[in-house]
């Protein structure tokens, strides 16, 4: 296993039905900026369109630390924009697993 890079994956929903639809398009926009204007967007994964709840989760790479302070500020004004209850932020590390080498 060898270490890559930091990764952040910043998870957003609307289970609850808080939001408009409108609201919830908009709400994903801005998460979606503050993610490419903190780092590089690797990821986006959004709920199934048929499923009874929305979620988006964006995946980030190279994030410098001030950078990742950044994003966690903003995320938690979107929390208060939005009326959220929460923003899910998970940092970590990217770990790049190989095929074992084998001696043919």
């Amino acid at each position: 296993m060898e270490a890559e890079t930091d990764a952040v994956y910043v998870g957003i929903g609307n289970s609850d039905d808080r939001l408009t639809q409108v609201e919830w398009s908009l709400f994903v926009r801005d998460t979606r900026d503050l993610c490419e204007e903190a780092g590089n967007v690797v990821g986006a994964w959004f709920s199934e369109t048929s499923a009874s709840w929305q979620n988006a989760c964006f995946c980030v790479n190279t994030l410098k630390p001030s950078r990742r302070a950044w994003l966690r500020y903003q995320l938690i004004r979107l929390t208060e924009k939005y009326k959220q209850e929460s923003i899910s932020y998970v940092e970590g590390e990217t770990v790049l697993l190989k095929p074992r080498k084998t001696d043919d």
